[in-house]
């Protein structure tokens, strides 16, 4: 299926005026196929420019930015010409100059904010596919200024735009208040659009790893206002987390760990692993989990607590000693309570990873890769570990295949990482220092391996 045809048929499917207009208006049919036609003369791609050009598109920003940014009166005019002319790349940006909500970003522009103006000039584009209009629009319409129509609009074109297949996850950076609405509509039967609580509490706990305000007011701050279906999700997607799994009650209900586990995914608080009750009565530490916990809350700030964390860890225990590889990162320790340390931090997350600890090889591997303090870089450690973090946990693939956090690893990482999988015959292309599509497809099949050598066998 084309992404034009994803769009047409997820209103179709999910909008009854919009069928009612397919099927009632003759000229719906040569209206779409004018427009298929018109972007196949213009080589256009759904999701691009639509008018087809990159060139003219960056003139058009280019124009915009001057526009607002500077007060430039003839780059006002030209780009109010092209939309005049009916160019709907010059209409978009246009728009966002009129947009009351990205406002901010053009300090020196010379037209109002003007949401109706706004909203009529990003229409075009956003019938035409164009992604940043389809977005912008959904926004407005969300606003809760608009009419009942606008919002179950809104909510639509919100659910449109996420659902093409150009929209990938770093594209939620920006617009987080979109995704934090299309949340909303998404618990909400009057939205007009299917119920799906978990992806809504996916998409809200993606605006708080985003550092997102707004969502870490309503949602960390105020989350006892919200419908327990949306608390409910919440807790769902925080639990199916790789990293820093939430274990609290999963029951729509308001808990102290809820909110801890919401502050930690806002960055309020540092992830600490969660223990391993079976590992701790192997070893004898005669702790239960709550215990553990309030023990490595408090070696944040106290090092007598510090010390009772040591001497578990001196045991061989695996969470002690991810504990503390989470205690001396410099990542995370500001040296309030005790200096940071990062060679000792490294090489604790590297014993706790030896002993099964779930996410202590992937830690190692970043501090590795960034040479943080007085640890030199070492991507082929790094990369050896995060093979490592791989066969402890399958699922860690999903992270490092993610675009926004696969860009938190060095060109020199991702190097060292296609040469140890080519050195396992995953790898076949030639080794180059950057991420790219053939390590992508490796690591999955290095993943995906090692889930199956993981399962239990099947007669």
């Amino acid at each position: 299926m084309t992404p034009r045809a994803a769009v047409h048929g997820s209103l179709w499917y999910e909008d009854p005026w919009y069928r009612l207009a397919w099927l009632a208006l003759p000229q719906a049919g040569t209206v779409l196929l004018a427009n298929l036609l018109f972007a196949l003369v213009a080589q256009g791609e759904w999701g691009r420019p639509a008018t087809g050009s990159r060139q003219r598109a960056a003139e058009l920003e280019i124009l915009r930015d001057r526009a607002g940014g500077e007060g430039d009166a003839a780059a006002l005019s030209q780009l109010a010409a092209g939309a005049k002319a009916g160019e709907i790349d010059a209409q978009t940006r246009l728009a966002t100059l009129y947009d009351p909500l990205v406002a901010g970003k053009f300090p020196r522009k010379a037209v109002p904010s003007d949401r109706a103006r706004a909203t009529e000039l990003y229409r075009a584009g956003s019938e035409a596919g164009d992604l940043v209009a389809m977005a912008r629009l959904a926004d407005l319409l969300l606003e809760e200024a608009g009419s009942e129509d606008d919002r179950r609009r809104g909510c639509r074109l919100a659910k449109a735009w996420l659902d093409h297949p150009a929209t990938t996850r770093d594209m939620l950076r920006g617009e987080e208040r979109l995704a934090e609405k299309l949340a909303r509509c998404l618990v909400d039967a009057e939205s007009g659009i299917p119920q799906d609580p978990r992806r809504a509490g996916d998409l809200i706990v993606d605006t708080l790893r985003l550092k997102y305000e707004p969502s870490i007011r309503t949602y960390v701050r105020g989350l006892g206002l919200h419908k327990p279906a949306l608390i409910r999700a919440l807790q769902e997607a925080m639990a199916a987390r790789t990293i820093g799994r939430y274990t609290g009650p999963v029951d729509g209900l308001v808990h102290p760990e809820t909110i801890a586990a919401l502050e930690r995914e806002a960055g309020l608080r540092p992830f600490l692993p969660d223990p391993a009750p079976e590992r701790r009565a192997e070893t004898g530490t005669g702790l239960t989990a709550e215990e553990f916990r309030s023990l490595a809350q408090a070696a944040t700030r106290d090092l007598a607590a510090l010390a009772r964390v040591q001497a578990i860890a001196d045991r061989g225990d695996a969470t002690a000693l991810a504990t503390l590889g989470y205690l001396y990162s410099p990542f995370l320790n500001k040296g309030e309570v005790f200096a940071p340390d990062a060679r000792r931090s490294a090489a604790n997350f590297e014993r706790a990873a030896a002993a099964g600890a779930r996410d202590a090889a992937a830690q190692a591997a970043g501090l590795y890769d960034k040479g943080a303090g007085a640890l030199e870089k070492n991507p082929d450690r790094a990369a050896s570990l995060i093979l490592r973090q791989l066969e402890l946990d399958p699922g860690y693939q999903l992270f490092l295949t993610d675009p926004v956090f696969g860009a938190t690893w060095s060109p020199a990482f991702w190097g060292a990482l296609q040469r140890a999988l080519a050195a396992r015959g995953i790898y076949t292309n030639p080794v180059e220092n950057r991420r790219n599509d053939a390590v992508i497809a490796a690591i999955r099949r290095f993943a995906q391996a090692n889930e199956t050598a993981r399962s239990p066998s099947r007669p």
